[in-house]
């Protein structure tokens, strides 16, 4: 069979050259096929990560967050299933990374500071999908991380506008604030 070169042989080169060395793209569970048409097309069981960037590389160059924050960001991400974390508890994260719990803490209270992370009123903390999902965005309205992040967007309303507003008001203004 004759192949073609596609943007899909080009991406596969692509990433070879950025994978560490010692790992392959089996590695990262991706995987290049050969259609009947001769079409290489590339195919993975990851999940995609959507997130609003320019808020993420702000929040760095202002150094509001850590490097340290930043691998606590990725490590939930990789728990997350449908942008849910099942039982993923700061002792997971700090033993995962290989660092002490207080540290995971000390981040914990940074990224809620920034609004990555939202703490709900049990003490349970959810990345906020307002700036980052993981899985399909079309039931993302389906989760209580999603459920969180619009109660903490009603209340930030409700605590920067006082009583000036009415509760139909502080909904519109969440529904013109939300992300998705």
């Amino acid at each position: 069979m004759k192949t073609n070169n596609t943007t899909a042989e080009k991406a596969i080169n692509d990433l070879t050259r950025i994978i560490p060395e010692g790992k392959t793209l089996d590695d990262y569970d991706i995987k290049q096929t050969l259609n009947e048409k001769g079409d290489y097309r590339i195919k993975t069981n990851q999940h995609f990560v959507l997130l609003f960037y320019r808020l993420l590389l702000d929040k760095i160059r202002d150094k509001s967050i850590t490097h340290l924050d930043m691998e606590i960001l990725l490590t939930i991400l990789d728990f997350l299933q449908n942008n849910e974390v099942v039982s993923l508890s700061q002792a997971d994260i700090a033993y995962t990374l290989g660092i002490d719990r207080a540290g995971v803490s000390k981040s914990y209270k940074r990224l809620v500071s920034v609004g990555f992370l939202i703490k709900n009123e049990r003490g349970s903390y959810f990345l906020n999908p307002q700036v980052f999902c993981k899985g399909n965005t079309k039931h993302i309205k389906d989760t209580r991380s999603y459920e969180v992040s619009i109660k903490e967007l009603e209340k930030s309303v409700r605590n920067n506008l006082g009583n000036a507003v009415s509760e139909e008001d502080i909904k519109k203004i969440v529904n013109d604030t939300k992300s998705f």
